[in-house]
């Protein structure tokens, strides 16, 4: 007999944290049972996974807490560009891969972007799938309904009085789609992976990772940054100390504040 977890359909949480934050005095821990305690008095009940997805380099900058509490809460941790047709990309990517039904579930504050969040949902809708939409109490998406509010959603679940770790669907901690993973185990898009949020943190405050980045915006590259591309290559030569300060007075095109952004 097949066992009835296997036959409810998959629900899956795409959390854009950059334009929905945990809001102050709520307990960024209890994020996951909230959300699925949220599911369940909605009727889904199937296997679930919340991620956590956005430009976390913001995120880790800014509330450094925040994303440890919610990584060792079970919720995967997605890096993406800073744009925010990325994140309804990989919302795309994982509906098409997956089998019909499911339940997508996207939470958001993101309301400059209505149009393109109620186009990607006729869609989902088409294929077969179920969604629904979080947001925060001042957010408003005109033509899209509500169907649950962030901030209570998140107070349900911390007066619920229930306090268990939500189970992570593989050994995967956290993914970073600006980089490719060049491992053989690898699985899903090719992301570079981690197992710990020591791991990313690390990560991102790596040369690799800032020339990944890098590589993916638009503007000119100084050569100030090309020199961290040379200095990453074992075969390049040594210069003197002269000639590296005469470069970096040269067209500085990335300005200091840029640079920091991007390395944290």
């Amino acid at each position: 007999m097949v066992d009835q977890a296997k036959q409810e359909p998959k629900t899956m949480v795409w959390w854009d944290i950059n334009s929905c934050p945990v809001p102050d005095g709520y307990d960024a821990s209890m994020v996951a049972q909230s959300i699925e305690l949220a599911l369940k008095k909605a009727g889904h009940t199937g296997p679930l996974t919340i991620t956590a997805i956005g430009y976390l380099n913001y995120t880790l900058k800014q509330m450094p807490g925040v994303l440890h509490a919610i990584s060792s809460s079970g919720i995967l941790l997605k890096n993406v560009i800073n744009d925010f047709r990325y994140i309804l990309m990989d919302l795309s990517s994982w509906a098409y891969a997956n089998p019909t039904p499911a339940t997508l579930m996207f939470i958001s504050g993101a309301v400059s972007h209505t149009a393109s969040i109620c186009s990607k949902f006729s869609l989902l809708q088409r294929l077969g799938h179920t969604t629904l939409l979080a947001c925060p109490q001042e957010v408003c998406f005109a033509v899209l309904p509500r169907d649950l509010l962030w901030e209570s959603l998140l107070k349900d679940g911390m007066s619920s009085g229930e306090t268990r770790r939500q189970k992570q669907c593989c050994e995967t901690a956290w993914l970073c789609s600006m980089c490719k993973n060049s491992c053989p185990l690898t699985e899903g898009d090719g992301s570079f992976q981690g197992k710990s949020f020591e791991d990313f943190t690390s990560h991102l405050k790596s040369e690799y990772h800032a020339l990944c980045e890098l590589s993916m915006v638009s503007r000119p590259i100084s050569k100030k940054l090309a020199n961290l591309t040379e200095c990453s290559n074992k075969k390049s030569s040594k210069r003197s100390i002269e000639e590296e300060e005469e470069e970096e007075e040269e067209d500085q095109y990335w300005e200091d504040e840029e640079w920091e952004r991007l390395t944290v």
